[in-house]
């Protein structure tokens, strides 16, 4: 899958001034004959045009931490979760900024899986040393651990040099993230779904929604969502007066296990990209949901322009799981050991301060679970180039599971293409 999508951005005031210039130009033309007739007209000013910038961004979906993945990364008294970032790594590192969605908690011991979870501190280390530099806490587990637990959460990744978004300390702080890429103001939006109103109470897990948890998540209720969708147009619209020059918004939505989106999806997605969005990824069906492009005309204003902009906004729906305990072995469904890294090229016009153009692709991933002589592994098996002489997949023998889980991905997202090249190791 390889897509190229053209931004074409049109400023009112830039097209006034272009009928003022071919007026003025046709006035000259026209004007007096005499012994400056015929001479030609030439300014010292050049006006140069900016390089364009690109920006290579990848995003994965979840990382989860069930027990058995803690206990296979325990040392003794420590705890390291490297080995299972080890192949992929080179594709995260390659990018400009990597995004992931970190669907734990970091609420101190006793660590614990699902139902509510907890690991250890060390992961957000090794998530950071696999590349990645944003971590998205907006899902429906970042309260696993009650508001002390989220907050703590966001401290331990911030200490480990990843920035968060979608969830927050204090009510005071914004609810985006704008980060720095090439010069560019990236600004990274999540939100994610809240489970069905009980009792009039607005929940997530069960666990009930009061303003204080309320105030620290980006949530929104689908039987709500004529509101609700006004506060995240609102985070859209507070990120572009921040100066952010590109919007990516990222949802926590779905049905679980569901390898199409539904209308809510669908219909939040198109309402989103009118907002301004400029990608959308997504995430929490645990499987791997298609690619689509969304067509839209977006109005906005800046201190230095009114803008209408046609645009084309990728999403993708639903990236699955990059790394968990969900198998075939226990849940009876092999797509929840699949998962992408899915990218984008942009080309930023400087000038125009607007997306020239975006490409799309992915790496299809696949988690190896094994015994080896140091007791259970979790790998992710990059599924790109000579994948099936993996050392992992050698070692643990899976290559045919492997590549049945490349012929399941190639299905929902057609022939894979990597438009970020890795880095060499």
């Amino acid at each position: 899958m390889n897509k190229h999508y053209q931004i074409i951005q049109y400023s009112r005031p830039v097209i006034f001034f272009l009928i003022i210039l071919l007026i003025s130009l046709f006035c000259i033309g026209c004007g007096p004959s005499g012994s400056d007739q015929g001479k030609s007209i030439t300014s010292d000013a050049i006006i140069e045009k900016s390089e364009p910038v690109e920006i290579n961004i990848s995003f994965v979906g979840d990382i989860m931490a069930h027990m058995p993945q803690i206990d296979s990364a325990r040392s003794g008294e420590d705890y390291d979760f490297s080995d299972t970032f080890k192949y992929i790594a080179p594709f995260i590192k390659g990018s400009d900024l990597a995004i992931c969605n970190l669907e734990t908690t970091f609420g101190d011991t006793p660590y614990s899986g699902y139902p509510l979870f907890s690991a250890p501190d060390v992961l957000a280390e090794n998530i950071r040393d696999a590349g990645f530099d944003v971590a998205v806490t907006a899902n429906n587990h970042m309260l696993d651990k009650g508001v002390d637990g989220l907050r703590r959460t966001i401290q331990i990744t911030s200490d480990a040099g990843l920035k968060v978004t979608g969830t927050r300390s204090s009510a005071e702080d914004n609810d985006y993230l704008i980060t720095e890429v090439n010069g560019i103001n990236i600004g990274i939006i999540a939100y994610t779904f809240e489970t069905p109103i009980v009792n009039g109470q607005r929940s997530i897990n069960g666990i009930v929604m009061n303003d204080e948890r309320k105030s620290l998540i980006n949530s929104y209720c689908i039987s709500e969502i004529e509101e609700d969708i006004k506060s995240i147009e609102k985070s859209i619209t507070n990120a572009r007066e921040d100066d952010a020059d590109i919007i990516i918004v990222y949802f926590h939505w779905g049905e679980e296990y569901n390898t199409e989106p539904n209308e809510n999806e669908t219909d939040i997605a198109r309402q989103v990209a009118g907002f301004g969005a400029d990608i959308i990824f997504a995430s929490h069906p645990h499987v791997l949901q298609g690619e689509d492009v969304i067509d839209t005309d977006s109005e906005y204003s800046s201190e230095d322009d009114d803008l209408t902009v046609t645009r084309t906004v990728p999403v993708f729906y639903s990236m699955g799981n990059f790394i968990s305990n969900q198998r075939y072995d226990n849940n009876g469904n092999r797509r929840t050991e699949q998962g992408m890294i899915a990218q984008a090229k942009i080309i930023y016009d400087i000038d125009e301060k607007s997306i020239f153009s975006i490409d799309t692709g992915y790496v299809p991933t696949w988690v190896d679970k094994y015994y080896s002589a140091n007791g259970n592994k979790y790998v992710i098996i990059p599924l790109y180039g000579d994948y099936v002489n993996n050392a992992a997949l050698l070692e643990s023998n899976h290559s045919g599971k492997a590549e049945e889980a490349y012929k399941d991905i190639e299905e929902i997202l057609g022939t894979p293409k990597c438009v970020i090249s890795p880095i060499e190791q």
